[in-house]
């Protein structure tokens, strides 16, 4: 290994605090991320992205030290793909508990940088596949694989709605972009103890929080994230509006916008994440995942109303759409701010596909519909 390789990589390794344990934090070492990496895309001082193409004989260290960093990395737009933020990539791998000799599923290929930090933990004697919906990545995958040394994983073109039952039974599967859905053929692939590591598209188009899914179909909320959306049979299937957060941040500053209120006590860095999975379960209407700029609220057309990070609740339009939102506010806070690590979650299978749906059962209950599973979420301590 170059040097200088070897020095970037150990200062990226150290710090990334999502590592905790040994068998991370020796494959995270082991795996060169640039031998993954034949360019890149970067955005301009105007917002266009721009190839950085990388020489593998001739490595550019300014490049290396963007590699070696903890940012996602767009290696292709059309379609797209890229490599995951290096601090979530770990904290899933530590979320699995992956033992040597554990059979992995990996939904979405991506670089094969994640499926090559899997088979450094399962070791030789066990087995890591990845699937890839399209031909052209998949291509450059199982060529960037091999070339770093990890012919071994079993690369598969196809849509990771189907699994792939050839390798199963599998100890783990674990998806890398956000899913509507679960699919009913990682169930029947699944070891009778084995589960599921799931980004679930829960309030928004990116807004995917991790959840663990038992074979049983029972499942826990464990922390936010945020990823692209699953392409084929597990994505376009949102229920919340597609809107991006620049365009609400405009509205929110436009001539037209109001102030309404100012809510005293407003814990926004713990809290803001966890109000908008309250809201985005009771109203589809709410946009995706918060930031200082657009805040937390409801969304209908050209109408928001949002509570931003110093308190303030700012309206654009329908008075209604604020009316509601305090609403929602008033039985968040009555309800004792729950986190987002209190809902727990079970998945009936579909005997037939559905249309997607909302819906309010309870106090501290909900149901998703979904084309292949029905979604019953509940707070802890409902009946």
């Amino acid at each position: 290994m170059n040097r200088d390789v070897r020095s970037l990589l150990q200062r990226y390794v150290v710090g990334l605090d999502s590592i905790v344990s040994d068998r991370v934090r020796h494959a995270f070492l082991k795996v060169e991320r640039h031998r993954f990496v034949e360019g890149f895309y970067r955005r301009d001082q105007n917002g266009e992205f721009i190839w950085q193409p990388l020489d593998p004989l001739a490595l550019d260290p300014n490049l290396l030290e963007y590699i070696y960093a903890d940012n996602s990395i767009v290696t292709s737009i059309s379609p797209w793909s890229s490599s995951t933020q290096p601090w979530l990539m770990a904290r899933m791998l530590e979320l699995l508990e992956l033992e040597e000799g554990m059979r992995v599923l990996e939904i979405g290929a991506g670089t094969g940088y994640n499926a090559a930090l899997l088979a450094e933990i399962v070791g030789i004697d066990g087995q890591v596949t990845t699937i890839e919906l399209y031909p052209e990545i998949a291509a450059r995958t199982r060529r960037l694989l091999d070339t770093a040394g990890y012919s071994q994983i079993h690369l598969k073109v196809g849509d990771g709605y189907l699994g792939c039952a050839e390798d199963a039974p599998y100890d783990r599967i674990v998806a890398t972009t956000a899913c509507a859905d679960l699919s009913p053929y990682w169930f029947e692939q699944l070891q009778p103890d084995g589960w599921m590591l799931i980004p679930l598209r829960h309030g928004g188009t990116y807004t995917a929080p991790l959840i663990v899914v038992q074979k049983s179909g029972q499942a826990r909320v464990i922390e936010y994230s945020w990823f692209g959306e699953a392409q084929g049979c597990l994505g376009a299937l949102s229920l919340w509006p597609n809107i991006s957060e620049d365009e609400i941040a405009a509205r929110l500053t436009g001539p037209e916008t109001i102030e309404k209120a100012h809510l005293k006590g407003v814990e926004w860095q713990e809290k803001c994440f966890d109000l908008h999975y309250f809201v985005a379960l009771n109203d589809p209407r709410t946009y995706d995942g918060p930031s200082r700029a657009s805040g937390v609220g409801l969304c209908e057309q050209a109408h928001v109303a949002a509570l931003l990070p110093s308190g303030v609740i700012r309206l654009c339009g329908d008075e209604a759409l604020y009316e509601c939102f305090i609403q929602l506010y008033d039985e968040y806070m009555a309800l004792g701010q729950p986190c987002i690590q209190d809902y727990q979650i079970h998945f009936i299978q579909q005997a037939k596909p559905v249309s997607a749906q909302l819906r309010r059962v309870g106090l501290r209950e909900w149901v998703i519909e979904r084309p292949y599973t029905r979604q019953y979420i509940s707070l802890e301590g409902s009946t």
